[in-house]
């Protein structure tokens, strides 16, 4: 009784299948189940940095809208004519930003009076809080861009609007509201300009853009005007004059240009490194699957090739073998079938034969029949001649 070894539990479902298939269909399935889950997490990685990617662009069109608002804005508080134009048209050339009502709603300059810039001011910086908000620049995933990002979004329109506040009358109809006021005027003008100087040293700490602390450095003097508008505001709580935001405003213009160019930087950097490495994944992963695809279909080739030449072999053998049996078989049967042959010559005092070759026995008896063949004519040949009819006596 033959013994089949036993096998494993865990392996039996897949021994089963394995069985039902040949060796090549083994290696293309295991060489699918192996592609496939490589396949799916290239493909996962790919929209995932692309969405990454996608982030980054929102970004950097976001920066483009900010930068004529941010102009437009400084030049409000410094007394210029603002470029409202430049403004409605990115509301207009971008409408994923959703700036269109807001831009509706923006007041014309009119006669210039400080009543009238703020309420510019304030319409302006509503514009920029809604585009750094829709263009995902407040949600930055980055340090260094971050802080760029919050001192040009954030600080700075603060410290703009809260200029622009104090060159109008304090609200207020008795003077401990109009004090209270002007109180919080100034203390907005200095959180903002401490803003300023932390977001700046803040980002040139965390950045590996070369030279960008050394283009953060001409923000500077934004940060002193704002910090110095604020003391003197503190110092005349009590006056009702107002005071003059123009040297801020003036101040806040010459920042734009490297605060906009530092965060653009930034953002194409992130945007390149991320491209890069896609590609760099992508290509990877498409040149081994191709080469796994390759060496695969060489494999199966191969396994194929083998199993079908071995197969050929052993049919061979065994047609040998069984052919080589017939024909034995054939020439013995036709060797007794056959008329005798002519006795070859007999050698009596050696019995053996002097001529032709030597034939193969059929088997042991007719062996035997033939050396008794031939010691029988050996001794008729070797026995004295008699006549075949007796002499008379």
């Amino acid at each position: 009784m033959v013994r089949t070894e036993a096998r494993p539990l865990l392996l039996r479902p897949m021994l089963a299948v394995c069985e039902r298939l040949r060796t090549s269909m083994r290696l293309l399935i295991l060489v699918v189940v192996l592609v496939v889950p490589g396949a799916l997490a290239t493909a996962m990685y790919s929209v995932v940095r692309g969405n990454q990617i996608d982030f980054s662009m929102a970004e950097r069109e976001g920066a483009d809208a900010v930068r004529p608002m941010l102009l437009a804005l400084a030049d409000t508080v410094a007394g210029e004519e603002p470029d409202l134009a430049a403004v409605r048209r990115v509301a207009t050339d971008q409408p994923g930003l959703g700036l269109a009502k807001v831009s509706r709603a923006m007041p014309e300059l009119g006669d210039g009076s400080p009543a009238r810039r703020l309420e510019v001011a304030g319409s302006l910086a509503a514009m920029i809080t809604e585009a750094g908000n829709s263009s995902n620049l407040i949600l930055d995933p980055d340090l260094d861009s971050f802080y760029v990002m919050d001192a040009q979004v954030v600080q700075l329109p603060k410290a703009l609007m809260a200029a622009m506040s104090a060159a109008n009358p304090a609200p207020g109809d008795s003077v401990q509201a109009r004090l209270a006021a002007r109180a919080v005027m100034a203390g907005n003008l200095a959180s903002a300009a401490d803003a300023l100087g932390s977001d700046l040293d803040t980002a040139a700490r965390s950045t590996e853009l070369t030279g960008l602390k050394d283009r953060l450095d001409q923000v500077q003097s934004l940060q002193d005007e704002a910090a110095s508008l604020a003391q003197t505001i503190t110092t005349a709580l009590a006056s009702p004059s107002s005071a003059d935001p123009a040297a801020l405003g003036a101040a806040a213009r010459v920042a734009v240009a490297p605060l906009y160019q530092a965060l653009v930087d930034l953002l194409d950097s992130r945007i390149r490194t991320f491209n890069g490495e896609r590609r760099l994944v992508l290509g990877a992963a498409i040149g081994g699957f191709l080469l796994a695809g390759w060496f695969a279909i060489a494999a199966v080739r191969g396994t194929t090739h083998d199993v079908r030449r071995t197969v050929r072999a052993v049919t061979a053998i065994a047609e040998g073998i069984s052919g080589s049996g017939r024909c034995r078989t054939g020439a013995t049967n036709w060797a007794t079938s056959a008329a005798p042959s002519p006795s070859p010559e007999i050698d009596c005092s050696s019995r053996t034969t002097r001529s032709g070759p030597p034939r193969p026995l059929a088997s042991s008896t007719s062996g035997q029949a033939s050396s008794t063949s031939d010691r029988s004519r050996c001794s008729s040949a070797s026995a004295p001649r008699t006549s075949s009819t007796s002499r008379p006596e």
